[in-house]
């Protein structure tokens, strides 16, 4: 401002203006500066939060939907907003080769089409292939998906992302099928592309339609391990969960839902961390950490002692059976974002660090295996007898 007060007095004085009347206006406009800035901006954000709130609360849909698009390549941002439409009741379908958009739209009356845009590894000029072949006729398979999109810009790093977010999935065979088909289905899309190139199938009366070239049948086996195949493409657990894919097991361990916690007793519980946050205290370390079974959230509140006892960092991908007191918070807006059910943890251990601790006896089949491979099996059995015990010699 000082910088300007020469001009702006000497501009004054050749439009015929006192001195001292410049200066003291000057004056003025330097005071209002210090404060003037910060008013004008708390006004405009003020009226553009109001505009936001109003069209979050009367067109939940078509807003959140709007807000995911323009967040898309931020995960942390998406999982946040996929949250807020949880609370509104919003229906988020996963992603469709036949279906979605680059952004996500709204899909129904209450629901919201996942855009694909938002997987990892899929770029805008694959999309918009995608996107350009599907308008003559859906893809039926994964073999005629491959031989109608343009490859050099679908590649294979562009065609598994979608595979593993579900995109695929109105394929009926299961991702995992589809990920061991998918060199054969691009072998059989240059092929064919070759052929056509080449015109030899003008001899043969043309190239059967790749929906007939290949029989497909509805594979009986379920989808185990699709929520590390949605945690890699999308960076979190869409339509998933990795907790009902072990239900069984975990529900043998002892544990109970997150829904079902009891307060003010002790509860063993199992899930995901969502998110964490650690701060180091006078007596060390303390952890708040968010765990998600699908169910519901709870936060867990780790301590520097329960730390010293636990091997390694907390990671998403890893399910975790956590034990301790429950408490519930009254205020019901902290539900929304999973801190009303709180746990106090006395032990905490993943889940593979159960089973090896529960385990009480193991049953090998041997049935039709060829004699090197038992024995193969028995030399293995021997060294990992002799492991545990170098370990206890050690300990």
């Amino acid at each position: 401002m000082e910088r300007q007060r020469p001009e702006f007095i000497n501009g004054a004085l050749k439009k015929g203006k006192i001195e001292r009347a410049a200066e003291g206006l000057f004056d003025q406009i330097q005071t209002f500066a210090g404060y003037g800035f910060n008013k004008a901006h708390s006004a405009g954000y003020g009226l553009i939060a109001f505009q936001t709130a109003w069209l979050k609360a009367h067109y939940p849909v078509e807003f959140l939907s709007a807000a995911l698009s323009s967040d898309m390549d931020d995960t942390d941002r998406v999982k946040l907003l996929l949250d807020d439409c949880k609370n509104f009741g919003i229906e988020i379908r996963k992603p469709d080769v036949n279906e979605s958009q680059l952004n996500f739209i709204n899909h129904g009356d209450n629901e919201i089409l996942y855009g694909l845009g938002a997987i990892k590894g899929l770029g805008k000029s694959a999309i918009e292939n995608i996107i350009l072949e599907r308008e003559g006729k859906p893809f039926k398979n994964l073999f005629d998906f491959c031989a109608r999109v343009d490859l050099s810009k679908v590649d294979k790093r562009g065609i598994e992302p979608l595979i593993k977010s579900g995109a695929m999935d109105s394929f009926n065979l299961s991702r995992k099928e589809m990920l061991e088909s998918l060199e054969d289905a691009m072998k059989y899309a240059k092929q064919n592309t070759m052929t056509q190139e080449s015109g030899i199938s003008d001899l043969f009366g043309g190239i059967s339609e790749s929906s007939n070239f290949i029989q497909f049948k509805k594979s009986s086996r379920e989808d185990i391990g699709n929520s590390k195949f949605e945690f890699s493409a999308l960076g979190f657990y869409l339509k998933t969960h990795p907790v009902e894919e072990h239900y069984w097991e975990l529900k043998k361990l002892g544990t109970r839902e997150i829904r079902n916690v009891i307060e003010e007793t002790v509860n063993t519980i199992s899930g995901v961390i969502v998110r964490q946050n650690r701060i180091q205290t006078r007596r060390g370390p303390l952890v708040f950490a968010t765990l998600d079974d699908g169910t519901d959230r709870i936060e867990l509140i780790i301590s520097s002692e329960v730390l010293e006892s636990f091997e390694g960092n907390l990671s998403p991908q890893t399910i975790y059976l956590a034990t301790g007191d429950v408490t519930f918070e009254k205020d019901p807006q902290k539900k929304n974002i999973g801190l009303q059910k709180k746990m106090r943890v006395t032990d905490i251990k993943s889940l593979e660090v159960a089973r090896i601790r529960s385990v009480t006896k193991l049953k090998i089949n041997i049935e039709g295996q060829e004699q090197k491979d038992v024995l193969n099996i028995v030399e293995n059995l021997k060294a990992i007898a002799l492991v545990k015990i170098i370990h206890k010699a050690v300990k």
